[in-house]
């Protein structure tokens, strides 16, 4: 009611994790529906509930309003909303996830007639005294943002051709963007001036950090912009395929060595990643002297992984934020065996 939204709607079926993620590292927060007519299969055997959550929190989302969906089909049972609920909170909190208690927020709705989403007319839901769907965005505390004197730094999510021109859109990460701005195209590292742009449907002379411009226009060739590319300006970001990084390992079905061929995904770019150097585990914050041979669930550790096309990336840095530059996310096998941050290119 009192703000913008965004919606980057990322599908549920493992199938289609790789487009989840590419939609969760352009979010600020999240709504995470949760189907009470077949919870079991969702969270529990083998569903994909658990492993969203773990990949938003790796991918920096902080706050998250759970929409406890289809109550309609158990009458609006309260016990059925609470021991889900329970379930959840549970899990999100717990060790395996790590969300504080205080950005969980949980909403009792049915997508299909609409209930509690926008208002509340359900007689049998009279025992539900907190927020509908909507209100409970609106109490959302609002993403930090960089200074506005920050470096632009804008990641490219698409790129299509417009006539002798090229569209490109995404998100504007940090710095801000206006018509007649030079800028660079990464990696390409092509020079070129905006000619318009377009937020919501609608032309705009300026965006900033926060904003998904649908529309990017520039007088280039498209092989000079590509997908998982950076606008940026006075200063441009590092490109390299050989990454420091450091990793938290999930649930893998045999421990990850040297040599392991693993799916990397980094910010909107998709590569294939080789896990070329474990160079030491961290435990209790504390780096140890010896050097593991292998890496199984849980394990914290510093490693390099060589990509298979160079990349832009942002180094985490000790006096800033970390970016969506600088997160990744390692799959195999069709399963997500670990995420983290890079530290350092080569």
């Amino acid at each position: 009611k009192s703000r913008q939204f965004t919606i980057l709607d990322a599908p549920g079926h493992r199938d289609f994790v790789p487009n989840m993620v590419h939609g969760a590292v352009q979010a600020d927060v999240a709504i995470l529906v949760v189907d009470v007519s077949h919870f079991e299969a969702g969270f529990d055997r083998g569903g994909q509930t658990k492993e969203h959550l773990q990949l938003i929190r790796a991918l920096g989302i902080s706050n998250v309003v759970v929409a406890v969906n289809k109550l309609d089909t158990c009458g609006w049972d309260q016990k059925v909303f609470e021991e889900t609920k329970r379930r959840v909170h549970d899990y999100m909190t717990g060790p395996e996830v790590g969300f504080k208690q205080s950005s969980v927020n949980f909403v009792p709705l049915s997508g299909f007639s609409g209930e509690n989403m926008l208002e509340r007319k359900e007689p049998k839901l009279s025992w539900w005294t907190g927020p509908t769907l909507v209100e409970a965005l609106d109490q959302l505390p609002p993403p930090p943002r960089p200074s506005s004197t920050a470096p632009l730094r804008l990641c490219v999510s698409d790129v299509y051709r417009s006539g002798a021109n090229t569209c490109l859109s995404g998100k504007v990460v940090s710095g801000t963007i206006s018509v007649g701005q030079k800028v660079l195209l990464q990696p390409s590292n092509e020079q070129t001036t905006v000619k318009s742009l377009q937020l919501r449907d609608a032309a705009t002379r300026s965006a900033k950090a926060g904003d998904h411009l649908d529309s990017v226009l520039v007088p280039v060739e498209p092989q000079f912009a590509s997908i998982g590319g950076v606008i940026s300006e006075r200063s441009p970001v590092p490109v390299s395929d050989t990454l420091q990084v450091q990793i938290l390992v999930f649930d893998t079905e045999v421990p990850l060595m040297r040599g392991a061929q693993l799916m990397c995904y980094l910010h909107t770019e998709t590569l294939t990643a080789t896990l070329v150097r474990l160079e030491k585990l961290i435990v209790k914050g504390e780096a140890q002297e010896r050097r593991p041979k292998c890496l199984v669930k849980g394990n914290n550790a510093i490693v390099w992984l060589q990509l298979n096309e160079k990349v832009c990336v942002e180094p985490k840095s000790a006096s800033a934020a970390v970016t969506p530059l600088s997160r990744f996310v390692l799959r195999d096998r069709g399963r997500t065996v670990g995420a983290g941050v890079v530290l350092a290119v080569q």
